[in-house]
């Protein structure tokens, strides 16, 4: 049999990203958009907003399990595990920003290890690879699947008219990963008036749109997943591990079932790398030692998710970086945007 088969468009999972800013109405947009998604079928939101989703529990219909801080992988894939094998239509995590920037997120990880020494950038590589096992199992689950991201400001450096770097506002993006939106099968950036542009949709359904959510955009979303070919769902797997117990509550009254013992998700395999052809460090212009040192080791390997986790990890301190740290941050941009762009 060949290797290349006839493309066919299957009906497999949906996922969707909600990105906004505070006030935007992430929340009510996903409960609206699940209603339309579930027809009829069950609804659960993993909050780690602060249980802020049971505030429209008079609107619809969902059960809801709530996390509490630290906001560790381990916690979101719990639930998430949960989630399937109770047999919900829909799964909301709201949000997943916590996952990657709250307390004891990916960004605080990072940060504990490089307080222990070493050097910041390989530190990268443990929360790197857990935070790239959160996101795998997230596009990976049989579910259909709403994720929503907190939106920040975002500043990029420009040479200004005096030929001095400068911050210039480049926009809104998420509190997230540099990129998760390449993950999603819809992309959906609210504005301050609750309306939704669309940013990506690969279903094309509702590509350069820009509406308010409601039930029936789901539905659509669903009606047209629908009209492909069979999908056959892996099984879920329940197996022993971390036993995490959530229980998802539906409008105050405790839904019954065990609690099952939770699989941890699989790490990623070992990236190769290649032998290093950088030039000398007297060779490298600008930046720490420590970045040297660094750019020096990985520049020619295959090492992109270092450079983007440190590229974001920058930006979110750029208003009180050190001389040296914004000269890395150049440094950093530099080298991504000539190895990997």
């Amino acid at each position: 049999m060949s290797l290349f088969q006839p493309a066919e468009r299957t009906r497999v999972p949906l996922k969707v990203a909600i990105a906004g800013p505070s006030g935007s109405g992430k929340t009510f947009s996903a409960l609206a958009i699940a209603a339309g998604m579930a027809k009829g079928g069950k609804v659960a939101v993993i909050d780690s907003e602060n249980g802020s989703a049971s505030l429209y529990s008079e609107k619809f219909k969902f059960d809801t399990a709530v996390i509490r801080p630290p906001y560790t992988v381990e916690k979101f894939l719990a639930a998430l595990r949960e989630a399937e094998a109770a047999g919900y239509a829909v799964v909301i995590l709201d949000s997943i920003s916590h996952e990657w920037a709250g307390t004891g997120g990916i960004l605080q990880k990072k940060s504990d290890i490089d307080a222990t020494g070493g050097n910041s950038y390989t530190n990268w590589r443990g929360p790197g690879k857990e935070h790239d096992s959160f996101i795998a199992t997230l596009i990976e689950s049989p579910l259909d699947l709403i994720a929503t991201m907190r939106s920040k400001t975002e500043y990029v450096l420009e040479l200004n008219e005096k030929g001095k770097q400068a911050p210039k506002k480049v926009g809104m993006a998420p509190v997230q990963r540099e990129g998760v939106e390449f993950e999603f099968s819809v992309m959906l950036d609210l504005s301050g008036e609750h309306m939704a542009t669309v940013s990506k949709d690969r279903t094309g359904v509702l590509d350069g749109q820009v509406f308010k959510p409601v039930p029936a955009i789901g539905k659509s979303l669903v009606d047209w997943r629908d009209s492909g070919k069979e999908w056959v769902k892996p099984p879920v797997a329940v197996a022993a591990g971390a036993n995490i117990d959530f229980t998802f509550h539906t409008q105050g009254t405790m839904t019954t079932g065990p609690h099952l013992p939770i699989q941890a998700a699989p790490q990623p395999p070992e990236r190769a790398t290649e032998a290093s052809t950088e030039p000398p460090m007297d060779q490298i212009a600008g930046g720490s030692a420590a970045y040297k040192s660094c750019l020096q080791k990985f520049k020619k390997c295959a090492d992109m998710q270092d450079l983007k986790g440190a590229r974001g990890f920058y930006r979110l301190r750029e208003k009180e970086l050190s001389e040296d740290e914004k000269a890395d941050l150049k440094n950093i941009d530099r080298t991504y945007e000539e190895q990997f762009k």
